[in-house]
């Protein structure tokens, strides 16, 4: 680590230096224990907040000074465990981010929501200078069970069962999204989790658990979300679900890693908020001192599909990626982000070979991107059997039940 002064020239070039927005980790505690959250295992550690608002302030203006961030950041979000396990001290956090930023992105779990009063929801946004935007992280009634109450939401005194109502009713009156997450474990579950959203008519922003599955896994995962597309289409809802639309990432790191400085609670500037490991810490806020080396190679060289494994892929130029905190974890913590995860590749070959064969929106992507369908259907067949393949897309092609009404 060196004091930043040695490298503000390097730190503040725009070849090196991605960061626009912020994101701020106050604490490990949750109410939930979900079955697929890696900072489950967190939550017995630390006090019920981890980050003083002087702390976070002091940390923002460091990383200013440093020219880590613009004085103007676009978005600044905060993370826990949950954000919102003290209300006052949220109340208090956004009113201080309220003047670096035109956005605040809360993603909560909901329960302290449900249970206050509006008057206490009206409070802390206008605090916030109604800057301040919750993002729902629930599961619909058919998945919910994949969140179950942390030993701490307990002691809080939640109950298991969600007030669905209560929770409708706020994210349609603060415009409130909602991102449920689609597990493999439960993946027969995907289309009426989608559906339970849009039909309560709330915004839904879908995203695949990506840990490792089987193949009659993915098999199912293609099934659910070609039935979510095909009756979008013929209710004319507009396909904006993330998951089930095409996206072309010019660079090789598809989450907010390059782009975002996550700032935790210890002071120190980690890849991400899922690798606060001593490995992937470039900056420390406390001292004002920077691992350049680091930086540059995490937020401005890294490029996962020169890896050597992305090379060979046909999907290369318009694969979504994986989660690197994911592949980390996969690997036994061993350090490796540059492998991913096998089966998590198979299931987006065989997604984009299925979704390329049915809606054009999805050919015109791989079209754009020069994806070889020879290839990408040859690595198909050669993943799942060709024999396999032929009978399921004859099966989704031609299969009533994948439309609803």
């Amino acid at each position: 680590m060196q004091y930043y002064l040695e490298n503000k020239d390097i730190i503040t070039d725009p070849r090196f230096n991605k960061i626009t927005n912020v994101e701020f980790t106050i604490g490990t505690k949750c109410q939930n224990a979900c079955k697929y959250c890696y900072r489950v295992k967190e939550q017995y550690k630390g006090g019920l907040i981890e980050l003083p608002i002087s702390r976070a302030k002091f940390y923002l203006n460091n990383a200013i000074e440093m020219g880590l961030v613009p004085e103007y950041i676009p978005i600044i979000e905060i993370f826990g465990g949950d954000p919102l396990v003290n209300l006052d001290y949220f109340k208090d956090l956004v009113s201080f981010a309220k003047d670096y930023t035109d956005s605040i992105l809360v993603p909560t779990n909901g329960r302290i929501l449900e249970r206050v009063k509006d008057a206490d929801i009206d409070e802390i946004i206008e605090a916030s200078d109604n800057k301040l935007h919750f993002s729902l992280s629930v599961d619909s009634p058919y998945q919910e069970e994949n969140r179950p109450l942390s030993e701490f939401g307990k002691m809080q005194v939640m109950y298991p069962e969600r007030n669905w109502d209560r929770l409708i009713r706020i994210a349609k009156k603060y415009n409130m999204g909602c991102h449920p997450m689609l597990y493999f474990e439960t993946v027969d579950k995907w289309f009426d989790t989608w559906n339970f959203f849009v039909s309560n008519g709330l915004r839904c922003y879908l995203l695949e658990v990506r840990h490792p599955l089987t193949k009659q896994q993915a098999f199912e995962g293609v099934k659910q979300l070609v039935k979510i597309i095909k009756t979008s289409e013929k209710l004319g809802i507009k396909n904006e679900f993330n998951t089930t639309v095409p996206s072309i990432v010019s660079r090789g790191m598809t989450c907010s890693a390059q782009t975002t400085l996550s700032i935790n609670f210890d002071g120190c500037s980690y890849l991400c908020h899922r690798l606060i490991n001593e490995r992937f810490k470039f900056a420390d806020l406390n001292t004002k001192e920077i691992d350049i080396n680091k930086f540059i190679m995490w937020k401005g060289l890294y490029h996962r599909k020169n890896q050597a494994v992305c090379m060979a892929c046909p999907v290369r130029n318009i694969c979504g990626g994986q989660c690197l905190g994911a592949v980390f974890e996969y690997w036994g913590a061993n350090g490796c982000v540059t492998v991913p995860i096998p089966s998590v590749c198979m299931y987006f070959l065989l997604k984009y070979y299925v979704f390329s064969k049915l809606f054009g929106e999805w050919r015109e992507a791989l079209a754009c991107t020069k994806v070889n369908m020879a290839e990408l259907e040859s690595a198909v067949f050669g993943n799942f059997g060709k024999e396999k393949i032929i009978n399921f897309m004859e099966e989704t092609k031609n299969n009533e039940d994948n439309i609803e009404e």
